[in-house]
């Protein structure tokens, strides 16, 4: 799969790469750790209104930033307010790192834009969870990208769907085989250490919280908590899908997200 070349937005914390379709409200979409923008390219047509998909920290040609879940928050309302985007036209979308990144700009930048949706989330990570990132950066600071790859791809799709699809396997890896080993080890290490737990409850944007039953990179269990900490949120569970409902799914995620993109 191929993706349109980006624009470059000027942020006061840095230059941010993104591509732009459609017109409309605006779907802002945010990717995963073990992903890039074109993960959300399945789905774009599928969503209405203008897509707008950046590249976080490090990823694409956005400049890095800082260990902390904070600073890509910081990051993302700074990119709305450069590109003068009306708040109230924006649902911020985000898929594992890209949904931590949208909690924390909902509670740090909570007026920079309206619905949020979070795919493959939690408030933060059980200390047993954190090995997993630990265990990523040993990984990639021995053997480079390459050496993440096998756990990276059974964490975004199940099993079942990694035998039926080697060719969206092969693809989604070669995309980790591009992405830059700083930017991968600062996101796993911001992941590691946040913790929202007691701010999540101060949330008021419109919220849809979307799991996999499926996911092991961020459990079922965790949306359920963070469902239970924001005030009048929404969760969906999609059967049989892992971490990247939108990669393995796309109708099916694009029809549980819908009618929430199109309420009032």
């Amino acid at each position: 799969m191929t993706t349109s070349a980006p624009q470059i937005a000027a942020t006061p914390s840095g230059n941010v790469s993104y591509s732009d379709t459609g017109s409309g409200k605006i779907r802002l979409l945010l990717h995963s750790l073990l992903t890039d923008r074109s993960a959300f390219d399945a789905v774009s047509g599928l969503l209405g209104g203008r897509v707008m998909s950046m590249d976080l920290p490090g990823f694409g040609a956005t400049e890095p930033v800082r260990p902390d879940i904070d600073e890509y928050a910081r990051l993302v309302a700074g990119f709305i307010e450069t590109l003068d985007l009306e708040p109230e036209e924006i649902t911020l979308i985000g898929n594992g790192l890209g949904a931590f990144v949208a909690l924390g700009t909902a509670i740090r930048h909570r007026e920079s834009f309206h619905r949020l949706v979070l795919v493959g989330c939690g408030a933060g990570f059980p200390d047993p969870a954190k090995t997993a990132f630990e265990n990523m950066i040993g990984l990639v600071e021995g053997g480079g990208m390459e050496a993440v790859v096998p756990m990276a791809l059974r964490r975004i799709f199940t099993e079942d769907y990694l035998q039926a699809h080697p060719d969206v396997a092969e693809e989604r890896a070669d995309v980790l085989r591009r992405t830059d080993p700083d930017a991968f080890v600062t996101a796993c290490k911001a992941l590691h250490g946040l913790d929202y737990r007691q701010l999540a409850p101060s949330i008021g944007n419109p919220t849809l919280i979307v799991v996999g039953d499926e996911d092991q990179a961020t459990p079922p269990a965790l949306a359920e908590d963070l469902h239970d900490l924001i005030p009048g949120s929404s969760l969906v569970r999609m059967a049989g899908i892992a971490h990247a409902p939108h990669l393995q799914s796309p109708d099916g995620f694009a029809d549980v997200i819908r009618p929430f993109l199109e309420g009032r």
